[in-house]
């Protein structure tokens, strides 16, 4: 192999792995985007559960106290 070659080869090499490298950030940037909002769509569905089960624990706690009197 000549010099020229040799230095094309590298070239072509150092390209394939740019673009390997491009390929893999977007797709890990497309992940981390879609956890995100899924994370972001996911909070309201949360903070109402948490509120339902502070009601359901006042609700059996209220039971409790009736059925110990």
């Amino acid at each position: 192999m000549t010099p020229e070659e040799k230095a094309k080869a590298l070239d072509t090499l150092q390209n394939v792995r740019q673009q390997i490298d491009l390929m893999h950030a977007e797709a890990f940037t497309a992940f981390v985007e879609a956890v995100h909002n899924l994370s972001m769509m996911l909070t309201p569905i949360v903070k109402n559960q948490e509120a339902l089960a502070y009601k359901l624990i006042e609700v059996e706690n209220k039971l409790r106290e009736e059925v110990m009197q």
